[in-house]
């Protein structure tokens, strides 16, 4: 976008370059001295509106233009698998194919995974247990989890227990990972890291880490990690959470990921530390990428 330089006695001009569509991706340039703004994180085949307004050194502000609107060309997706990115997945202990449901909530995800409070798995063998694998996820920052008291309702033995799954997710049947927040005794939070690299970061690609979160917990979080350090995103999406599902959302551009190209992608998700409110759930983690020409 480029403005028409603005004139006047109290130099130097300002210009505030503002996206008004919310969709994702988008974002404003914030006041500069530049009458340029590039926005580099838009996504593919997404139509986004801007207007710009100028102001000078005395902070007197002049009325927004008239919104102009474009589309992004569209681009194909490669769509990264997460394994069990939406919880769904249980397997009856050391079995690939025995698949289990949850009657009650898990303690933790991992291997040999138990339940509180009398609940059972349910496998499609037709028989049932109180163990079960819940692959794809591990405990993640177990020296975090435990300093900020690490006790959660069920004990500091395991960093694997860091909150639970349980029926409830986004999908008829499905189930969410869910973690109290300090409101029920929980400060700790509780987060979970991919259990093995689910690829390699490209060049030249943008990459989109989507999840859903729900409850009235704070705060929620999505992250990409390259060889276990976190990557800063471009951008970012994080709704107040009101009690139903909505959507977050994380986008990586290029420049941004220049120096980890060729790194291990994990992702980290969950609630954080020092966390606020009763209870949050989190469902359905999406990562894509598209090459940039």
């Amino acid at each position: 976008m480029r403005a028409t330089p603005g004139r006047g006695d109290f130099e130097p001009i300002e210009y505030f370059f503002d996206e008004t569509s919310g969709n994702p991706g988008g974002a404003d340039s914030g006041w500069t001295t530049h009458p340029v703004y590039t926005d580099t994180s838009l996504e593919p085949g997404t139509s986004y509106t801007y207007t710009v307004k100028m102001r000078n050194a005395l902070g007197q502000e002049g009325n927004a233009s008239l919104p102009f609107s474009v589309t992004t060309p569209a681009a194909d997706f490669v769509q990264v698998q997460i394994p069990n990115g939406g919880f769904d997945t249980i397997y009856k202990p050391g079995q690939t194919t025995i698949t289990g449901t949850i009657s009650g909530y898990t303690k933790g995800v991992g291997p040999a995974t138990t339940l509180s409070g009398g609940g059972k798995f349910n496998f499609s063998d037709n028989t049932s247990g109180i163990l079960a694998d819940v692959p794809g996820w591990i405990g993640y920052d177990r020296d975090g989890w435990i300093r900020y008291g690490g006790t959660g309702p069920w004990g500091t033995q395991n960093w694997n227990l860091q909150g639970f799954l349980a029926a409830g997710g986004m999908k008829d049947g499905g189930n969410a990972f869910s973690c109290n927040g300090a409101g029920w005794a929980c400060r700790e939070g509780g987060l979970i890291v991919s259990a093995a690299p689910i690829g390699k970061i490209q060049g030249n690609a943008t990459y989109v880490l989507v999840g859903y979160g729900a409850g009235a917990v704070t705060p929620i979080v999505f992250k990409l990690l390259a060889d276990g350090v976190e990557v800063t995103p471009t951008s970012a999406t994080d709704p107040q959470l009101t009690g139903g599902w909505q959507k977050f959302s994380r986008t990586y551009a290029p420049a941004d990921l220049a120096k980890h190209v060729g790194k291990q992608i994990t992702i980290v998700c969950g609630l954080g530390r020092d966390a606020k409110g009763t209870q949050g759930s989190i469902d359905n983690l999406s990562l894509r990428y598209f090459i940039v020409p």
